[in-house]
């Protein structure tokens, strides 16, 4: 499976269409944690929804050990919306960093921050050759 850890360079097709960092399918079934699940995006990287679909993450957003979230396409870090979690943050970074983090941030809502295909087009442009060299790569995410 492709992941933002073992990608050599960001691209902007692997990030899902609309204002969300996951993409709705047809759920098949194997999910074993809810969209809640703080072990999604750590452990996993789909999630049971509702109406017989499971949701995708993309592939650089990461919810981390340390109480955070991240994209790693912008390469930016955020606290995680569980307040449990903090303390992770604190010990990882320390009290002064953690007082200026977001802390109701959209990316851990799980809203895009990084308006790449925010109407379902990218915006930016990919040659043929770019593109299918991605979808070859990237198997089934």
């Amino acid at each position: 499976m492709l992941s933002a850890h073992n990608l050599h360079k960001r691209h902007p097709l692997l990030i899902p269409s609309g204002d969300f960092c996951y993409r709705a399918v047809p759920s098949d079934g194997n999910e074993q944690v809810g969209l809640s699940s703080p072990r999604l995006g750590r452990d996993f990287r789909d999630a049971t929804w509702y109406a017989g679909d499971k949701v995708v993450l993309c592939p650089y957003w990461e919810h981390t050990d340390h109480g955070t979230v991240r994209c790693e396409y912008l390469k930016r870090e955020e606290l995680a919306w569980q307040s449990d979690e903090h303390h992770l943050a604190v010990a990882q970074f320390g009290k002064e960093v953690v007082s200026h983090m977001e802390t109701q941030s959209h990316l851990a809502e799980m809203l895009k921050v990084c308006d790449v295909k925010p109407d379902g087009k990218p915006n930016q442009k990919v040659s043929a050759k770019e593109s299918a060299a991605v979808q070859g790569s990237s198997g089934s995410t």
